[in-house]
């Protein structure tokens, strides 16, 4: 295994040109393009400039490491890693990323730990989408809030760690694949637009869900959060899927933004089960959902609930505010 540094600021990224690559950081260039053997390497002596990936690369990692003043232009191409180093790929928040910034982790082994570490604080436009295609092994995505676009692990079927993410668009887990035991961690979908798809393939989540962005999100199978924990719908629109029953300890609407929670297909219901409490809902347009179980569901109309059809379970009524008046005697003094 070798180590290819980039340098020498912009360039184009294939399999052969050898312009921008150095045996060293910030040597000589000329170095051979990293192939699937290689680690990539992006640092402070890279130089500033733009990086244009020309085909799809295959290395065994790569690592942006303070080299905040590159801009990458994936060019809607994909960077396969063939690794299962501890770290395949970290990300830097500060990397302006274009044009569909893609991964595919093709490690089919059963061995060690890969772990994939975007960067805490990436902004939506810099993303980057992650494919976990096949192995039996371990995979970290980076904890903490690493921030990610669409994550796919069609094809995994090994066990996934723990950790808070958030993600700027879907999500796909694998019915093959393992949670890891414990306390799970959160999940945080803050797309400001587009529609992206959630499949959670019959799997427990001991976490939180948040929804708090102008997009559309769209369950293709039931969703189900353990009894202790919450689902928040803060903005945007949540669909779930018709037919099935998605169940969570607490379902909660925040935020002043109109709302919407759907089934997937309009006309057939999608049932929603929380056990107990009381749900109190405010500016949330309920389509075509069957709310059950112990809790009671309230989306008073005087909070600005809108009944979208097709309820069932939900009191949707006008709730007056209560009001105390005190009543006082008048007293005639008499001469």
């Amino acid at each position: 295994m070798a180590n290819r540094f980039w340098v020498s600021g912009s360039g184009t990224w294939n399999s052969t040109s050898t312009a921008n690559w150095s045996a060293t950081s910030g040597g000589a260039s000329g170095a051979s393009a990293p192939t699937a053997a290689d680690v990539a390497l992006f640092n402070a002596n890279a130089g500033a400039g733009t990086i244009t990936i020309g085909e799809d690369v295959t290395v065994f990692s790569m690592t942006f490491a303070n080299s905040s003043i590159l801009t990458v232009d994936w060019n809607n191409k994909v960077v396969n890693l063939d690794g299962n180093a501890a770290s395949i790929y970290v990300g830097n928040a500060a990397i302006t990323m274009l044009n569909n910034p893609t991964i595919n982790s093709n490690y089919a082994g059963a061995t060690g730990t890969r772990t994939i570490t975007a960067g805490v604080g990436v902004l939506e436009a810099n993303a980057i989408n992650v494919n976990i295609l096949s192995g039996t092994d371990i995979v970290t995505l980076g904890s903490g809030n690493n921030t990610y676009k669409n994550v796919n692990f069609t094809g995994f079927a090994g066990t996934l760690n723990t950790g808070n993410r958030v993600f700027y668009g879907g999500l796909i887990y694998s019915a093959l694949m393992t949670l890891a035991s414990g306390s799970f961690g959160g999940h945080q979908f803050l797309a400001t637009s587009g529609v992206y798809t959630l499949t959670m393939a019959g799997k427990v989540f001991d976490g939180l869900f948040t929804f708090n962005g102008a997009a559309t999100w769209e369950f293709t199978d039931a969703l189900t959060i353990a009894a202790t924990r919450t689902l928040t719908l803060s903005n945007g629109t949540l669909k779930l899927k018709n037919g099935v029953t998605s169940t969570m300890g607490a379902f909660v609407s925040a935020g002043a933004n109109q709302k919407f929670l759907q089934s997937t297909l309009a006309g057939s219901q999608a049932t929603l089960s929380q056990a107990s409490g009381t749900v109190s809902t405010s500016n949330l347009t309920i389509q075509d959902i069957n709310a059950i179980g112990g809790a009671k569901w309230n989306a008073y109309t005087t909070n600005n609930n809108v009944d979208g059809g097709n309820n069932d379970g939900w009191d949707f009524s006008f709730q007056l505010g209560k009001y105390i008046y005190t009543l006082r005697k008048n007293k005639r003094l008499l001469s």
